[in-house]
């Protein structure tokens, strides 16, 4: 018996990591986009629905966008910004590129 009872507490862990991962808190849900600038720039953010969030931000301070998915970033710092995305961060395929689109994972 005493190999089920080793098993036991590492299974009931793993539930309960499933059932965290639901909760709003630990997946990052994709209606929220979070940028971090080294330097102060101005960045437009359009959402799905075509609102466009604007905001100049300060150098170090993060923000997060809330909207609908897809959003489109534009900025010209885009290439030393830190972009997250339902938790994983994003960087643009191109060093040059001023704008970047966040498609929703499923």
């Amino acid at each position: 018996g005493d190999h089920r009872d080793l098993h036991y507490p590492l299974r009931r862990q793993r539930q309960m990591c499933i059932r965290d991962s639901k909760s709003p808190a630990a997946s990052k849900p994709g209606n929220m986009v979070y940028v971090k600038m080294p330097t102060a720039q101005v960045i437009c953010v359009e959402d799905g629905d075509g609102k466009v969030q604007s905001k100049a931000m300060e150098p170090g301070l993060g923000h997060s966008f809330y909207g609908k998915p897809p959003f489109k970033l534009l900025t010209s710092g885009l290439s030393s910004a830190e972009v997250f995305f339902q938790g994983f961060r994003v960087r643009p395929s191109n060093a040059d590129s001023k704008s970047i689109v966040l498609v929703q994972a499923d």
